[in-house]
């Protein structure tokens, strides 16, 4: 792998390219907390100006706003601000940009649960050892190993 990954092509990163890889993430991120946009209607408000509904664009808006800041501020110390951006139409003011503490889950139309977040306890450990990860990965002390033993994306230090 160490022979090979430096041969793969390298694909030019525009802003075109960034636009549409986000808006691809931020709509269905946005369905796992409910949103009900469709991704060709995204596409035609973020791309072609086309007028929606403010709430039927605004979760997906701000997932968007989110990533844009996020390519452009380093991670670490912004990443409650990151955050409070993403979920600014999506949790009351009292919870942006802070470590959730309380259970949360998705319940489909019959209120049947389609999600359960990580347990409260766990969160900002979790973010934590996310962060930490984060650094390595942009020091390049990560070693991606491909083994019979390992799926392909599995990772050790």
């Amino acid at each position: 792998m160490q022979e090979a990954f430096p041969k793969v092509p390298q694909v030019e990163f525009t802003t075109d390219v960034f636009g549409f890889y986000a808006s691809v993430s931020a709509v269905y991120s946005s369905k796992i907390k409910g949103g009900e946009i469709e991704f060709d209607s995204y596409l035609k408000h973020k791309f072609h100006q086309v007028s929606y509904r403010p709430d039927y664009t605004k979760k997906t808006n701000d997932l968007f706003a989110a990533y844009a800041f996020a390519l452009n501020t380093p991670l670490q110390p912004h990443v409650l601000k990151a955050h409070a951006i993403l979920s600014e139409h999506m949790l009351a003011a009292s919870g942006r940009g802070r470590i959730r503490t309380k259970i949360e889950m998705i319940l489909d139309k019959e209120g049947r649960i389609e999600y359960v977040a990580a347990p409260p306890a766990i969160v900002e450990g979790g973010m934590k050892k996310l962060l930490s990860d984060v650094n390595l990965l942009l020091k390049g002390t990560i070693i991606i190993l491909l083994n019979a033993r390992f799926c392909p994306f599995d990772i050790c230090y």
